[in-house]
């Protein structure tokens, strides 16, 4: 890499190619309007298919992985649901407060539920609209500095 600086790229790995064995040639696995992904971690929008999805909601997906992290669970728990319900559960229902489903015995920080909150918005313009704005608050809260997001009213 060039001047030694790298991207790192998260891939859902269900959406990975299959490569042939000998020929290295890759087969396409998924059909035209098909859905393609783990719905836990896919945003609204994209569940519904708008057309103009963006960086939004990749920091979406990154909420529910830090969901995740925070409480060993994904956000919402519809592995088990046909893809409409999944949708209709992730586009419609706010996840369990994260306070809710915080594992540990002492209380959630407000700032971490504040971060992961903004980054599981809804709607778009309501979350963070860089990663590295997302990364500015998480490196804020771990640097006991106060965070720019702000709790919703």
């Amino acid at each position: 890499m060039a001047g030694g600086a790298g991207r790192v790229k998260l891939l859902d790995v269900g959406v990975s190619k299959r490569m042939h064995a000998t020929s290295g040639r890759t087969r396409r696995l998924t059909q035209r309007a098909s859905f393609v992904g783990s719905p836990q971690y896919t945003a609204p929008e994209q569940m519904q298919s708008v057309a103009d999805i963006d960086q939004r909601a990749d920091i979406w997906s990154l909420g529910a992985i830090l969901y995740e992290i925070l409480t060993g669970r994904p956000p919402y728990d519809v592995d088990s649901r046909a893809l409409h319900k999944a949708s209709e559960v992730i586009c419609e229902r706010d996840p369990r407060p994260l306070a809710k489903a915080w594992p540990g015995a002492r209380r959630v920080d407000r700032d971490i539920e504040t971060i992961v909150g903004k980054a599981l918005e809804k709607e778009p313009a309501a979350r963070y609209q860089s990663v590295s704005a997302l990364a500015e608050d998480i490196e804020r809260h771990l640097t006991d500095q106060a965070i720019l997001a702000c709790p919703p009213s």
